[in-house]
This record gives structure tokens, C-alpha cells and sequence, in this order.
């Protein structure tokens, strides 16, 4: 798959591309008031558990999670939320939010313990199935992209991928063929933006967040970069396991960690979301076949959405393609949105697998 000869395949992500593990829109309240159940029952345990470090951060991360389960009122989804945030200049409360979806993310996703939360079918774009925390489709469209290289397990160099989520359903998907259980490692082997910075900021990137990831920080004693998710390793009981992200809350106010860079929506406009852009929109220069599985194109997103697609069609390229992998993919969206001809887009309404392209390998 890595023959100079094949075409350049861009996957991107929105969030139905990880519905089967992460909840999406229509799930995000319920997920939340069954998150917040958890907490409460154990309210008495967390509260003991407090240290000088992480004193009164049980009562805040609840504040904040009655407060996003408002604004879902409110607003319709979190990332709504967020964007109003941002145009009030309500910086506090935008990190507040970003602390608060790191944390749940990181629980939902990588705590050893995890299973307590899947006992709830739920329903994805209409179909019924039982909530699991690894999407699969992940495992299986990288099970036919990875191949062996150098001592390590590499993939095609002529495909990318861009995801405006800002979970690690593609990283875990990776852990599983690598064996490694290190995130900031499987970061830099794989060069996944914006997980890696410095001496080891490298281009060109297999994988853009253009949302950045929820659960990264940076640590301002030496500007290196962490996750939550090493935070948790080992501890298999809920308390242990949410007693251990507590600290970021304090940490925060006495500015000991960044929880602001790593997790950043792409039109917060500041260096690192402007990094994530103009190196996706690199990516789609030189793509030829773009595959969209499970987006939206929310308007919030349309400005950075339009230079992508800008950036698809900037050069006459052989085989330019748009796929739209979605239950319902709405390609007259896309040709109006963008101007793309409808005679370079197809639907696929069969979301059980990620969609390989095989005519164009």
C-alpha cells in the first residue's frame, strides 16, 4: 500500500464515526446524568479521598457537569456551548468545560473498570446496539491499512487522517496492533497532531484533531505534554480511578498545567488550532480521494470546513473523489456548501465498516 503509485486517501472523521463506543448528540445528556449517578454514589468516598492537592475538585468537576447537562438544555450540544463561550470571552468556564469533557472522556474511554457504564443499549443514527468502548470499526479498517516496518508497525504512508473529534478511539485502534499501552508514545510514532510539540514537532502528520484531544495538558515546569489517561493506569476501582483526576482542577488555578492547548476547537483561532488547520489543509492538497464518515458539516465548523474543501479542489487531480459514508449522507449539502461537482461524489449508507476504497489502492 505504500507504492508511489497509489492514490492519496484522506479520511474525515466526524462524530458518528465513533458512535459505537462514544456517545453521540442525541446520547451526550444521558451518558452525562448516568456519569454524574456514578459520582454521587460514591460522593462520600471521593470527598474522604481528598488530599491539600485535590481539596474541594469533587465539588467543582459536579458543578461543571450540572452545568454542561444545562447548557445541552440550553444550547443543544456542548460544542454550541463551547462556541458561545468563546464569543463571550468566557475563558474560565470554556476551560472549566474542557476539564470537566477530559475527564468523562478519559473514564469513558481507558479506566480499567469501564464496564459499569455499559449497561444501557442505546441507538446509533436508528439502529439499536449494545454501548461498547472501542469502536470497532477502527480496529477493522486498521487491521487492512497496518503493515510491518523497521521493528515497528507502520502505516501507508499515502493515507491520512483528520478527525473533529476529540477522542482516542483511532489511538486506542492503533494500541491494540502496536501493543503499546503509552499514549504519548503511540502520539509520536504516529505523528498525531497536536499530541506532540518541540524538538519533536515533525511533518508531515498522519493524524490531525482539528478539535484537539480531551484529557491532554501541558506541564508548565518543563512544556512537555501528558494525558489523563496515564493517570489512571492500574486502578480498577471508580474512586481510585476518579480520585486520581482530581488534581487537575487545582492545578489549573495555580497554573501548574495547560489543560487549554491540547484541547482546542479549531475556531478558537489561536497557534495551535491554526497549526491544525493549515497542516490538514496541506493533507488536502494532495488528496485525491477523500472518504467523510459520519459529519455533519455543522456551521459552527463551515469557515474551516470551506478551506479544506478548498484545498481538495485547488489542483486538477486524477480520480477526485468525495465518499460520504454516513446512514443518511446528504451529498447535496456538500456540492452546495462547497461547490463540488455531484458527479465526484458518492454515498454509502453502509456505516457497519469504514468504507476501504479498493478500486483506487
Amino acid at each position: 500500500m505504500n507504492s508511489p503509485n497509489k492514490f492519496n486517501i484522506t479520511y474525515l472523521f466526524g462524530a458518528g464515526a465513533s458512535a459505537m463506543a462514544v456517545p453521540t448528540v442525541t446520547q451526550f445528556k444521558g451518558a452525562l446524568i448516568e456519569f454524574d449517578h456514578i459520582v454521587e454514589s460514591r460522593l462520600s468516598q471521593l470527598e474522604a479521598r481528598e488530599t491539600s492537592e485535590t481539596k474541594g475538585a469533587t465539588g467543582k468537576f459536579r458543578k461543571n457537569l450540572k452545568r454542561m447537562l444545562s447548557a445541552i438544555d440550553k444550547y443543544g450540544t456542548l460544542d454550541t456551548y463551547a462556541r458561545m463561550l468563546f464569543l463571550q470571552d468566557r475563558d474560565q468556564e470554556l476551560s472549566d468545560l474542557k476539564l470537566a469533557l477530559g475527564i468523562i472522556f478519559v473514564m469513558w474511554q481507558e479506566w480499567p473498570g469501564r464496564h459499569i457504564f455499559e449497561d444501557q443499549v442505546v441507538v446509533n443514527q436508528g439502529q439499536m446496539m449494545q454501548k461498547d468502548f472501542q469502536d470497532q470499526r477502527y480496529v477493522g479498517l486498521l487491521a487492512n491499512l497496518l503493515s510491518k516496518g523497521d521493528n515497528k508497525i507502520v502505516l501507508p504512508s499515502n493515507f491520512k487522517f483528520l478527525t473533529w473529534n476529540y477522542d482516542l478511539q483511532f489511538e486506542a485502534g492503533l494500541q491494540l496492533f502496536s501493543g503499546s499501552q503509552d499514549f504519548q508514545q503511540t502520539f509520536e510514532q504516529y505523528k498525531i497532531y497536536p499530541a506532540v510539540k518541540g524538538n519533536k514537532l515533525v511533518t508531515p502528520f498522519n493524524m490531525i484533531h482539528l478539535n484537539g484531544i480531551a484529557g491532554a495538558f501541558d506541564i508548565a515546569s518543563n512544556g512537555g505534554i501528558n494525558s489523563l489517561y496515564e493517570r489512571i493506569k492500574g486502578k480498577k476501582e471508580f474512586v481510585d480511578a476518579f480520585a486520581a483526576l482530581m488534581f487537575v482542577f487545582n492545578s489549573v488555578e495555580i497554573d501548574k498545567i495547560n489543560i487549554n492547548e491540547r484541547m482546542t476547537f479549531a475556531w478558537e483561532e489561536n497557534s495551535i488550532s491554526k497549526k491544525a488547520i493549515e497542516e490538514a489543509i496541506e493533507i488536502m492538497r494532495a488528496t485525491n480521494v477523500l472518504i467523510v464518515v459520519g459529519y455533519s458539516f455543522p456551521g459552527f465548523n463551515l469557515d474551516v470546513d470551506r478551506k479544506l474543501m478548498e484545498a481538495l479542489k485547488v489542483e486538477r487531480k486524477e480520480h477526485m473523489r468525495v465518499i460520504y459514508q454516513d446512514l443518511d449522507p446528504n451529498v447535496e449539502l456538500i456540492r452546495d456548501s462547497f461547490g463540488i461537482d455531484m458527479g465526484s461524489i458518492t454515498a454509502h449508507k453502509n456505516i457497519n465498516q469504514f468504507l476501504i476504497p479498493r478500486q483506487y489502492l
